[in-house]
């Protein structure tokens, strides 16, 4: 007795393949590239000073260098970010540090930015590795009810997609907190907060803004170690910005 035939198998199937191809595609992997310096206005180059360059992201260079285009995100009004990148050049012999109120700007902290840009690693186990694994139970319970019924190859092939669906389903979550500890990492590497100038070196990094508070012409403070003066200096745009400003 042919207990499957040809068309509740091919239904079977791609009730069976479909979660798997979602699950595929479902996968999380954060990556973003390291920054490059940015390059003063033709006539701002200083030589033997401390200086700093800025530029406002787009949304490209957001998805490139961040892993997130902000501009895209359904933020409230309390959650709105504008990343700004800065290149900060230290041609002294002295060691010069970033206090917490260095830029005058409404500068929000990394870590709350953090909180807000990283996959939902609980969301997605409810809307993604849930349903795999129920995807999994019901290829399980039907691989069992073919194989007792004569048609093992069919059988085997659901156990496969059971397991898959399984495997996948973890997976999802898995992969989802790879990338947020992957995230949380490269946006703290990033970050200028609590970080050391060290003489004759140039410093790439980001400063997340509150959005629709930021304006082109701003201070920055620094501290020079171990003395504690206070040096303020203004923020230049970078080539590649003022060209639109």
């Amino acid at each position: 007795m042919k207990f499957v035939k040809k068309n509740s198998f091919s239904k079977i199937v791609l009730a069976c393949t479909i979660p798997v191809l979602l699950l595929t595609s479902s996968c999380v992997r954060y990556q973003a590239e390291p920054l490059k310096s940015l390059t003063y206005v033709k006539g701002f180059e200083t030589k033997a000073s401390l200086s700093m360059v800025y530029k406002v992201l787009d949304r490209e260079e957001q998805m490139k260098y961040l892993g997130r285009k902000f501009s895209d995100r359904a933020f409230n009004a309390a959650k709105a970010f504008t990343p700004v990148q800065v290149t900060i050049a230290n041609l002294t012999p002295h060691i010069y540090k970033l206090p917490d109120d260095a830029f005058d700007l409404d500068v929000v902290p990394v870590s709350d930015v953090y909180s807000d840009v990283k996959t939902s690693t609980a969301g997605r186990f409810l809307l993604v590795g849930v349903p795999s694994y129920v995807a999994g139970a019901y290829c399980g319970a039907i691989a069992l009810v073919v194989t007792v019924f004569g048609a093992p190859i069919v059988g085997a092939f659901l156990v496969s997609a059971a397991l898959a669906s399984f495997m996948l389903g973890t997976s999802v979550v898995i992969s989802s907190a790879n990338s947020n500890a992957a995230l949380e990492k490269d946006y703290a590497a990033k970050a200028l907060e609590n970080g050391n100038i060290l003489p004759n070196t140039v410093v790439n990094g980001v400063i997340f803004v509150k959005r629709g508070t930021f304006h082109d012409k701003f201070s920055v403070k620094f501290i020079k170690e171990p003395t504690g003066v206070l040096t303020t200096i203004e923020a230049l745009p970078a080539a590649s910005y003022a060209k639109h400003m």
